[in-house]
């Protein structure tokens, strides 16, 4: 997996996160979530009803995520391996000083756990010692892992980076992990990483079939006459969810063409209004009018997508 596939995985990761802890006003003003930029094919932000954010929310929640404090949403930056980020935050760290822990990802079961020392300005201490083992979290694969730089004893060195393989039981856990040291039996400061679940989102579409309801069937092929005056009806079709499980209309593909099947005479007409949906329900209405005596009669075929959210490992 390149660094750009990486970084586009957990800059998603990001976004995913700013997006399930904001209000429905705060998304509607944050540029991120505009409708014409949208997360994943999920609509949100502008384009999307209250209704349909606090189910992407809840999906988010449930499927991906606990909790991620700032310090966090940091270690999700660079796990990404993106050089700029990376460099930025060298930079960053040897002006400031202290012990760092940092994970590069290699696959979703396997990371790099990079120990770095960097010395703290107005000091000669450019080395410490890690002070005790460190606690390894037991979603951490220890019989094929490279746990030597969490060891107590173990010297880390300024320019001298510690880098432990660490093999994964499954892709779906986060994990965090600190690390204590030492220079000369004083402790330093800490460093801490936490590595998020190393999923990514990929979406199913397919043609909605409308015959799979009776209700539906109607609404995929709808047709309604008049004689003289005027007359509207209204159509509408839900997702069974027992039939998809999961999955939900894609707004973006509705569509509904209307049809003149007859005509009465000159002043007759026939229109397609009041379509509207939200991911488990569509509606649209047709109306048919004429002005003389005579059958106007006026149909309409709808066609929509239904998509699937599911989360993979990388």
């Amino acid at each position: 997996m390149n660094v750009s596939n990486k970084s586009n995985n957990f800059y998603k990761m990001l976004k995913l996160y700013a997006f399930s802890r904001q209000s429905d006003e705060e998304i509607k003003k944050d540029r991120r979530f505009d409708a014409n930029i949208p997360l994943g094919e999920s609509i949100v932000g502008i384009g999307a009803t209250s209704n349909d954010q606090k189910r992407k929310k809840e999906e988010i929640d449930q499927k991906f995520y606990t909790s991620i404090t700032s310090s966090q949403m940091l270690d999700l930056a660079l796990t990404s391996g993106d050089p700029v980020i990376i460099d930025a935050w060298s930079k960053c760290m040897s002006k400031k000083g202290g012990l760092s822990l940092r994970f590069i990802v290699n696959n979703s079961k396997s990371v790099t756990a990079i120990v770095e020392w960097f010395i703290p300005v107005g000091t000669s201490q450019s080395y410490v010692t890690i002070s005790q083992n460190a606690r390894i979290p037991p979603e951490v694969d220890l019989e094929n892992s490279d746990l030597t730089c969490f060891e107590k004893g173990k010297t880390i060195r300024a320019g001298a980076a510690c880098k432990s393989n660490i093999r994964l039981k499954d892709a779906a856990s986060p994990i965090n992990l600190v690390l204590k040291a030492e220079y000369n039996s004083d402790p330093v400061e800490d460093a801490d990483a936490y590595l998020p679940p190393r999923l990514r989102e990929v979406v199913s579409r397919k043609q909605f079939d409308f015959s799979s309801s009776s209700q539906c069937a109607e609404f995929k092929k709808a047709n309604i006459w008049v004689k003289k005056g005027t007359i509207n009806k209204q159509f509408s079709c839900m997702i069974d969810q027992e039939m998809f499980p999961g999955w939900s209309f894609d707004l973006k593909s509705f569509e509904v063409i209307p049809e003149t099947i007859g005509v009465a005479g000159k002043d007759s007409a026939c229109n397609v209004h009041d379509q509207r949906g939200s991911v488990y329900e569509l509606n649209y209405s047709i109306g048919a009018y004429s002005a003389v005596d005579g059958t106007q009669s006026c149909g309409a075929t709808a066609k929509v997508e239904i998509i699937k959210n599911d989360w993979i490992p990388f």
